[in-house]
């Protein structure tokens, strides 16, 4: 985002032009920087924008979801692992598991 020195508004100044001439401005397509302490420190921006971010959001987060469905489908082998399988390939006991939460020790140690 490209921001025009123009648009960098001081907190004191923007209290000294007051809310409502400032929301004009974003809601007319002026995006305003606050500085604070010499640090961009906020933005006032239009709600279209706000929208279109809150959009952009949503569409990155399905693009994430379709590459990791699309990487899972392209390198699923079909091969899958029973629960008892994979217990006894990591030195699980199933039946122990079973047993602790009948005593009502669900994580909880009993050593």
């Amino acid at each position: 985002m490209k921001i025009d020195t123009n648009d960098l508004i001081s907190v004191s100044d923007a209290n000294k032009q007051g809310v409502s001439k400032l929301v004009a401005e974003a809601s007319e397509g002026r995006d305003l920087v606050l500085i604070k302490n010499n640090k961009p420190a906020a933005v006032i921006v239009g709600i279209d924008k706000i929208e279109r971010l809150q959009r952009l959001d949503e569409i990155e987060d399905d693009l994430r979801l379709m590459t990791l469905a699309l990487v899972r489908a392209a390198t699923d082998s079909g091969r899958r692992v029973t629960l008892e399988d994979a217990a006894a390939k990591f030195g699980i006991d199933l039946d122990e598991l079973d047993d602790d939460e009948d005593d009502g020790n669900e994580g909880q140690r009993t050593d």
